[in-house]
């Protein structure tokens, strides 16, 4: 009995065990289930991270083919990042998907620019309201990763209701998500460069001076600091257009009360207050209040644009230049009640636009023609009366000509009053000032006409007068007398948004006693602020110096063919112009080229500085550029040794149009060049070192040569250029991340700085 008792406790036991195996097989098995479904899960994260990843690297790729395209609102080139964005994240919706392997394609969504996941949501992540496509600036906003805002594409991955592959055993998943974004960031160094510089670097401090110069010296009668005037905004699409409306000009107005020092600070066009002198104390018929510009090329510089220093001192001063009376305001002399007996008033002497661009006072064009006009009061000789007819107002009695072309009188059957000219005539001859001079003369014969007691006849008459007199003047610019000044206009009313200048205050009426306050819009059309879509002409010189640099430590006997051709190894970039090895506050110098070719050299240690060379010849120009843009024919290019191209061919045409469009993806004329300081060069010799301000991409559309080493391309398509000379636009570029960014800076419409198309996560 008792062995029976034993042996059914034994049983009982064996019970449990199974019951505890069956637990554990069950508990194991969802582990197994847990561990593989788990498995999958990552298998398919990271399969949906490589679609994130490729989608954003290809909308990469499409804003390197058409940056510029992109931001100047091309609605196609859009499309294009976007399809291909959707076509290598493995959208099922696009045509022709990619990478759809692993992810089931009818529980999978893509979204482009969401801050959400869910379909249906693309292009939301901007300001309320806008349309936030990859051509899009964002503003600064709260977005977790990019919350300085800027251009970017970003690529949301879903997939949802991820099964387990045990059924109910196992953990389904609702959804598997990933996400990869490309953004548009300024480039910090790049390489690559040919030898020369640009001398016309962004102005970082500019005043505008008024003078009296009937006085001697002349009188300051007014001054202002000068900022750039706002232009259509980049963030916000429905923004008035802005007071940027001259091409290739950047316009300048009064600052603001304390952004006279923030060379980033953009304004609305104001009024100053002009002192115009009495016209007592001046020995001729106006008072010319001549017109001064004073910039300065960086900041921190010794002498100030603002200091009492003469223009002549900041003109061959480093860094700052100078212009005095480029344009001119006529304050005309009303008469003085006596003597009654005066020569004719010369009052409003106005010039308006014939070939003499937009400003014919200050023109960029010598041997240009205006229209003129002259408001004449006769005084006495029309006989003086206001109310009554007039015995002497015979008009064929009068005549008045400008520059020897005859003006036509008043309409009005008067005598006194506007006369004009309907043609234009010739007034800006050559470079430099140019004084507009007027005669004028008068004889009456009418035998009934009395005049100042004489009675007018045919023979030996009296009644006559003529005379000559200096009425106005004239400028005719170059970058040797204007250097970067194009434009000064001294308006009476402001500019309107999106409207061209109004017209200059050409004419004041001197008061006759005292000094009188007057508002003035001043504007100031500066080349210097270098923007994408200006025009330029490259050379081995020109009036603040060499332009030609010696970028390259290495090199055989054709070293300076090799620098244009291949570009320069060294990675270059901006200088900050503090105290070290890259520059010399106290005498505001870089280090000479032994010392800067011998300092490390990297993307992440870059040159601040580039030697200065002793200047290229332009035959060598002429086949280094040819070499660059291939379209030249020669074998053996890169021998160290070689200096030539004995064999061109027009391969590669002048494009230039096409590219901005976004129609033609031909890099071949695209090339780097260095960007300093204005005044960079003055006092400069070969080997002395240039400090770097900036650096941009070039697109060439033409250059010069000598005889048979000249530009194979016809004209046009390419553009006409002396020998030495090349011949381009700055451009907007956007090219692949192989150098480090700014990424706390934003890419904007206008940038010369090269950008790079960089992926995060």
């Amino acid at each position: 009995m008792r062995r029976v008792e034993r042996w059914r406790l034994s049983g009982e036991e064996a019970g449990q065990v199974l019951a505890i195996v069956a637990i554990s097989m069950v508990v194991m098995l969802m582990f197994a289930a847990l561990v593989i479904d788990v498995g999958n899960w990552f298998a398919h994260k990271r399969q949906l991270q490589n679609r994130a990843d490729a989608g954003a690297l290809a909308a990469g790729v499409e804003y390197q083919r058409s940056w510029a395209a992109c931001i100047g609102g091309a609605a196609t080139v859009a499309s294009a990042i976007i399809d291909s964005a959707r076509t290598y994240a493995g959208d099922p919706s696009a045509t022709n998907p990619v990478n759809t392997e692993t992810a089931d394609q009818s529980k999978l969504n893509v979204v482009v620019n969401s801050p959400s996941y869910d379909a249906g949501t693309d292009f939301t992540d901007g300001a309320p309201g806008y349309t936030a496509g990859p051509c899009y600036l964002h503003p600064p906003s709260s977005d977790p990763i990019t919350p300085q805002g800027g251009y970017w594409t970003d690529v949301k991955v879903k997939e949802r209701d991820l099964a387990s592959f045990f059924g109910s055993l196992g953990i389904p998943l609702s959804r598997n998500i990933a996400r990869a974004r490309v953004e548009i960031h300024p480039a910090i160094s790049d390489s690559g460069f040919i030898p020369l510089a640009v001398p016309e670097q962004q102005i970082m401090k500019a005043q505008v001076r008024y003078y009296n110069h009937c006085a001697s010296p002349p009188a300051l009668l007014a001054k202002t600091y000068l900022s750039r005037l706002k232009d259509k905004s980049p963030i916000d699409p429905v923004a008035l257009p802005g007071y940027q409306t001259v091409a290739e000009t950047s316009l300048w107005g009064p600052s603001q009360p304390g952004s006279e020092n923030d060379p980033t600070a953009t304004v609305d066009p104001t009024s100053i207050p002009l002192e115009v002198p009495p016209k007592a104390g001046c020995g001729q018929d106006y008072i010319p209040i001549g017109v001064e510009v004073r910039v300065a090329g960086r900041t921190g510089i010794d002498i100030d644009v603002d200091s009492a220093t003469a223009c002549a001192t900041l003109a061959a001063g480093r860094f700052t230049g100078c212009w005095s009376r480029l344009s001119e305001i006529r304050a005309w002399k009303s008469r003085d009640p006596l003597p009654a007996l005066q020569n004719p008033l010369f009052k409003n002497v106005t010039l308006s636009a014939g070939t003499c661009a937009a400003d014919p006072y200050l023109a960029r064009t010598p041997s240009c023609t205006s229209f003129v006009s002259v408001d004449v009061d006769w005084g006495d000789l029309d006989g003086g009366s206001p109310t009554l007819p007039d015995p002497l107002n015979v008009p064929a009695n009068f005549s008045v000509t400008i520059e020897g072309q005859a003006l036509a009188p008043p309409t009005n059957g008067n005598a006194s009053g506007v006369w004009t000219r309907t043609l234009p005539i010739l007034t800006n001859a050559a470079s430099g000032a140019s004084s507009i001079d007027l005669n004028y003369s008068w004889r009456d014969e009418g035998p009934s006409h009395l005049w100042r007691t004489n009675t007018c006849k045919a023979s030996g008459t009296p009644c006559r007068l003529s005379g000559s007199s200096v009425v106005h003047r004239t400028f005719v610019g170059d970058d040797t007398n204007a250097g970067t000044v194009d434009l000064i206009r001294s308006a009476s009313a402001a500019q309107g948004q999106g409207q061209q200048l109004p017209p200059p205050r050409d004419n004041i009426q001197a008061p006759d006693t005292f000094a009188t306050s007057i508002a003035v819009y001043p504007t100031v059309g500066l080349r210097s602020s270098l923007r994408a879509g200006q025009r330029r002409v490259l050379r081995a010189s020109d009036s603040q110096g060499n332009q030609s640099l010696d970028c390259e430590p290495t090199g055989g006997q054709g070293h300076d063919f090799q620098m244009f051709y291949k570009g320069c190894s060294p990675s270059y970039g901006p200088n900050t112009f503090t105290q070290g090895i890259w520059w010399d506050v106290p005498t505001q110098r870089c280090p000479d080229k032994t010392t800067i070719f011998s300092q490390p050299n990297s993307s992440g240690q870059f040159w601040q500085c580039v030697p200065a060379a002793p200047g290229f010849s332009p035959g060598v120009i002429a086949d280094g550029i040819a070499a660059r843009t291939g379209n030249c024919t020669d074998g053996n290019l890169s021998d160290p040794n070689k200096n030539s191209c004995s064999s061109t061919a027009c391969i590669h045409p002048n494009r230039y149009a096409q590219w901005l469009a976004g129609t033609s993806k031909d890099t071949a004329r695209i090339v780097d060049v260095f960007v300093v300081p204005y005044g960079a060069f003055k006092g400069v010799n070969a080997g002395d070192g240039v400090p770097l301000s900036d650096f941009a991409k070039f697109y060439v559309t033409g250059w010069g040569g000598n005889g048979a080493n000249g530009n194979p391309c016809p004209v046009p398509p390419d553009d006409p250029a002396q020998p030495g000379e090349i011949v381009g636009y700055f451009i907007e570029f956007v090219g692949p991340n192989t150098s480090p960014v700014d990424h706390n800076a934003t890419c904007v419409i206008g940038q010369i700085r090269p950008c790079r198309a960089v992926l995060v996560r």
